[in-house]
């Protein structure tokens, strides 16, 4: 899963979904739910953050999500968003405020750890919105065999300060 993030041609992702054992797969491509598949190229990838933006010659027709700031663990309005890949179909969970804990970072950006209801492999990399609608966090790990199914997301303040230090064209 991932998101048009910012602009209509960058994408947010988990690096983990474009890369296996330190490599970069050959090729990466887009598909867009009703919108068609389109190659795209890496402008910058983080594994220690488990972050990745591509970018693609195409720009998607709808308006790219925006970023938001706020406390993820304020667990204002939040919804989680991935693939459901085994019905081939996006899938929103919301998430409830008492399932929200604070988990340690390696990176010093804040991580969470909450209860989604229903996970499974295709939530990585999917968008965590605030109630707005703005891409407050992103989906970083899913462990779809705990009990209740639990998700990991990072703070995407943290990504978009990451971002402005490292500087993709």
């Amino acid at each position: 899963s991932g998101c048009c993030f910012i602009k209509k041609n960058w994408f947010l992702t988990a690096a983990h979904v474009v890369v296996y054992d330190g490599r970069l797969f050959e090729l990466l491509t887009i598909g867009i739910i009703g919108g068609g598949t389109f190659t795209a190229e890496p402008i910058h990838i983080d594994e220690l953050m488990d972050l990745a933006v591509l970018e693609s010659t195409h720009e998607i027709s709808q308006r790219p999500l925006m970023p938001g700031h706020v406390s993820l663990v304020s667990g204002e309005g939040l919804a989680c968003v991935g693939l459901r890949a085994s019905v081939g179909a996006v899938q929103v969970n919301l998430v409830k405020r008492e399932t929200i804990r604070e988990v340690g970072s390696l990176t010093g950006i804040q991580e969470i750890e909450f209860e989604s209801g229903f996970v499974e492999p295709g939530h990585s990399g999917g968008p965590l919105l605030g109630s707005g609608g703005a891409v407050v966090g992103i989906v970083t790990t899913i462990y779809p065999t705990a009990t209740p199914p639990t998700a990991r997301a990072v703070n995407v303040a943290g990504i978009l300060s990451h971002l402005r230090m490292h500087q993709p064209r």
